[in-house]
């Protein structure tokens, strides 16, 4: 189950991925959280712990709110429409860049980045459109926009309606 989530949130298929995580809740975890496979829901008979359901989880989560394997910060690139609101902060891309988030119906509001290197980063989401960056306006391409980065420094993003 955890293959499938990670799988459907990088595809972009934040829905999909969702009810498999409302199927984990249901029907694979035991009272102390740890993943089960097989067997019979709440109950040890035929059932063994899954680390990887657990990994999974966790991972695949992680991929509904925030992907970089391409090299981009790409945020929210799977939210489920389940998760219409929310807010999340400390969440990391590959390469360290620490990453927060709050999103309202269905959209992103406003993010910080807090830079692991000096450098350029690339950020994208499906309502860039224009942006301010530590208050200044910027115009967003197809969805994406560069800032040049120094290693520690947080940029605020808000996005402009």
């Amino acid at each position: 189950m955890g293959w499938k989530l990670n799988l459907w949130a990088r595809t972009g298929v934040g829905d999909r991925a969702y009810s498999l995580v409302q199927n984990l809740f249901k029907h694979n975890l035991a009272l102390n959280m740890f993943d089960l496979h097989g067997g019979i829901p709440f109950s040890t008979d035929g059932y063994y712990f899954q680390i990887d359901g657990n990994f999974g989880y966790t991972s695949g989560v992680h991929e509904l709110l925030l992907q970089s394997h391409l090299g981009s910060l790409d945020l929210l690139p799977a939210l489920p429409t389940q998760w219409e609101k929310g807010y999340i902060r400390g969440i990391r891309s590959i390469g360290g860049h620490e990453v927060e988030m709050k999103w309202e119906c269905g959209k992103l509001i406003s993010a910080t980045v807090k830079a692991f290197s000096d450098g350029v980063i690339i950020l994208r989401s499906k309502n860039f459109d224009k942006v301010r960056v530590n208050g200044k306006k910027l115009a967003a391409a197809n969805g994406a926009f560069a800032i040049t980065t120094c290693k520690g420094t947080a940029y605020e993003i808000s996005c402009i309606p």
